[in-house]
């Protein structure tokens, strides 16, 4: 078998694989939202290496590709970070990365367009198969550029998951091999680390073509590395589903943990009026291991209790109590003349997203909505 008969078939492997992962993802009924972003994510990629492949086969659609690939490319990571952001209650990026990206995107569409309309080689089927002249140029120079900002993205996705100490959800407690990281945890650094080596191996394969070392910036090490990328996510997914299943399984898996019932009830006791009495839930940064500590009971125990015996994951926990502090502050005639982003840092919430985010889901309502309904019943406070 020739060398680009063995990249078409890998390529065709791991768009196949990224397609069923991103399929599988975006349909599991029982998934929460955050995974949407992870389906979104994975499917861009998909769409990546089904132009790839293409290119491999030699398809008459392949100087149209660009039209559709490029201006996609740049929401792969952006995607990825969204998904992490979900995962780790702490959207802060996103919010206005999201008009960036379009922007980015409206513009690699404006000069492919006008690149392809002005010259004749961008539209030569040949050409771009051997990427030769200025099409080469070009290619190298924008996946160079996209490597760079997806790698710049991953940087971040990993500062992010190193700085959050509080990764805690409904699968946290997930074994993967006896380590000292959580299931969640190995999750997340497996996604960011392999796929920043992902651009990384495409930033360098860019500059190698600007070099000439390379005839295109696609090569067997890179294609081969993209299949085994995949292939282990796949593996992952369904040797570990508790990882995309929204903790369905979370109460019976808490179920078989040591902890009597005199002592969840006691522990449970003892969380509460802690809560209600010190209101810790004010601390953005609070975390498991914190709570653990101000209420001296066992951070194991405490998450038996959260989650098995009050049916929540510690975020959601605390969101209660954060949601609820919002709603006194919005009905408190003293606080009238506060902004909303200052009733959602004095609640406890790290960022506005996450905040209309909670509300949203514990009331039914938003923030602007709730605020407007008091008022609306109470015509004081609005004076």
């Amino acid at each position: 078998m020739s060398a680009d008969g063995l990249e078409a078939q890998l390529s065709l492997v791991s768009a196949v694989v990224t397609t069923f992962i991103s399929i599988a993802v975006f349909t599991q009924r029982s998934a929460p939202e955050r995974n949407r972003y992870l389906a979104c994510g994975v499917g861009v990629t998909a769409l990546v290496l089904w132009g790839r492949y293409l290119f491999f086969i030699g398809s008459d659609v392949v100087s149209y590709i660009p039209f559709v690939i490029f201006p996609m490319l740049w929401f792969q990571g952006p995607m990825f970070l969204r998904y992490f952001e979900e995962c780790l209650s702490a959207p802060r990026f996103w919010p206005t990365l999201k008009y960036y990206l379009l922007g980015l995107a409206v513009i690699s569409l404006g000069v492919h367009t006008v690149l392809f309309i002005i010259f004749p080689e961008i539209r030569n089927k040949n050409l771009v198969l051997t990427q030769s002249g200025l099409i080469g140029l070009y290619s190298a120079v924008y996946i160079f550029c996209v490597a760079v900002f997806q790698g710049f993205i991953y940087i971040i996705i990993l500062m992010r998951t190193l700085q959050n100490d509080a990764v805690v959800t409904e699968t946290d407690n997930l074994d993967w091999s006896g380590g000292r990281l959580s299931g969640v945890r190995r999750w997340l650094y497996f996604i960011a680390v392999m796929m920043l080596l992902n651009f990384s191996m495409y930033a360098g394969s860019a500059l190698l073509k600007l070099g000439e070392v390379l005839d295109t910036p696609f090569h067997l090490l890179e294609i081969t590395y993209n299949v085994l990328l995949f292939l282990i996510m796949l593996y992952h997914l369904f040797k570990w589903p508790l990882l995309l299943n929204g903790g369905t399984n979370s109460n019976r898996r808490y179920a078989r943990q040591s902890l009597p019932a005199e002592d969840a009830k006691a522990y449970q006791k003892k969380l509460l009026n802690y809560m209600e009495a010190h209101r810790p839930f004010l601390n953005e940064q609070l975390n498991l291991d914190q709570l653990a500590g101000l209420t001296d009971i066992p951070k194991h125990h405490l998450s038996i209790v959260i989650n098995r015996d009050l049916g929540e994951n510690f975020f959601s926990f605390l969101a209660n109590y954060r949601v609820a502090e919002a709603c006194r502050l919005m009905e408190d005639p003293t606080r009238q003349s506060d902004s909303m982003i200052a009733i959602c840092y004095a609640s406890g919430f790290q960022s506005k997203s996450a905040f209309n985010s909670a509300f949203k889901r514990i009331t039914g309502r938003t923030p602007g909505q709730y605020r407007k309904q008091i008022q609306s019943m109470n015509p004081k406070l609005s004076e």
